[in-house]
């Protein structure tokens, strides 16, 4: 599935079969022009992979809303990676929390 798809968004739980489930290995079998979206749990995926194949042009761009940890310390590599979009998740937050939330963007701003 994943050498055919055009976007994969993730929305699984995080259990030990699913952690890291998105990786260098998984990342390869997905087409360059791909996206990847992950509004689920960070240590769905592997950061570093991820950032590597965004700045390899392995693949177009990504998108998450949640991290390995939060906040973020500032040497993660999604925050500096090519076409990777982070924002802040407000899942589960009072609504009045969640004004203000600031978006990031990669230095090179993603284009989708």
């Amino acid at each position: 599935m994943l050498s055919q798809a055009d976007v994969v968004s993730l929305h699984g739980p995080l259990l030990p079969q699913t952690q890291g489930i998105i990786n260098a290995k998984s990342l390869a079998l997905m087409k360059p022009s791909a996206l990847l979206i992950n509004v689920s749990r960070g240590p769905l995926l592997i950061e570093q992979d991820l950032a590597d194949a965004l700045n390899n042009g392995r693949l177009a761009g990504a998108a998450v809303d949640v991290l390995s940890s939060e906040p973020p310390s500032p040497d993660n590599p999604l925050l500096h990676a090519k076409n990777c979009i982070v924002t802040r998740t407000s899942h589960g937050q009072p609504r009045k929390r969640g004004r203000g939330y600031s978006m990031r963007q990669s230095p090179t701003r993603a284009r989708f």
